[in-house]
């Protein structure tokens, strides 16, 4: 009962005045309840009261991203990080946040902060890898994508078998890394990065048929995926 729930939480903010989880629990029943403008209010009260609820910041900059205000998701991902000099997580999500709007520079700085706040943060490796394996391809950070992803070959974890993949491709080891990519499908991992890598690699390998399979998984995908383009075009020689 979303509206009897909604009804009872203003019914104590109003008597008893807020607190942050009060506020972060109301957003999150207005965005269910399709009350964006009152969703945002609660998020905003929410981390106004407690700046380091981070699950706050980062609800109300998805909130506003879905919006399509861009500028005001990355000044909530911005203030929440200022706030919050200490926490990877929000970092990791403004990095996540510019990667979906092509800014990949910022993701990278956003996603360098985050490792050196913690070099052992499994998730943040791993994106930081398979950033500069896709949009920064040099030799140099090829070789530092190897040192990040040491060890991923007996990962239990598609998008880490995924990277390490990826990473063979780019080295041109297309037998390792159409294993490693088969490997990443096998274990759960389905999604426009596992659909264009395999395909790829397919392609390279001359196995035209795969690769067709992988790529038009990719091509009839409603995501906004970047590699969306090159996946088309190699499809159409297939």
């Amino acid at each position: 009962d979303i509206e009897g729930a909604i009804e009872y939480l203003e019914s104590y903010v109003f008597k008893e005045g807020g607190n942050g989880q009060v506020y972060h629990f109301l957003g999150q029943l207005y965005s269910r309840n399709n009350q964006i403008d009152k969703a945002a209010g609660a998020y905003r009260k929410a981390v106004d009261v407690a700046p380091q609820q981070i699950g706050s910041y980062v609800n109300l900059a998805r909130l506003y991203a879905e919006q399509g205000e861009g500028k005001e998701a990355e000044a909530a991902y911005l203030e929440a990080a200022n706030k919050n000099p200490s926490s990877v997580l929000i970092r990791g999500a403004l990095a996540q946040h510019y990667q979906a709007l092509g800014k990949y520079d910022e993701a990278l700085s956003a996603l360098e902060e985050a490792y050196a706040l913690d070099n052992e943060a499994a998730v943040i490796s791993n994106n930081l890898a398979s950033l500069l394996i896709e949009h920064f391809p040099t030799s140099e950070n090829l070789e530092r994508a190897q040192q990040l992803t040491r060890g991923y070959e007996s990962s239990q974890v598609p998008s880490q078998l995924d990277t390490l993949g990826w990473l063979q491709f780019r080295l041109g080891n297309l037998p390792q890394a159409i294993s490693l990519l088969e490997a990443a499908q096998a274990k759960g991992g389905q999604g426009p990065d596992y659909w264009y890598h395999l395909g790829m690699a397919y392609h390279a390998n001359g196995q035209n048929e795969l690769a067709r399979e992988q790529l038009t998984r990719l091509a009839e995908s409603e995501a906004d995926h970047f590699g969306k383009a090159e996946g088309a075009r190699v499809l159409s020689t297939l």
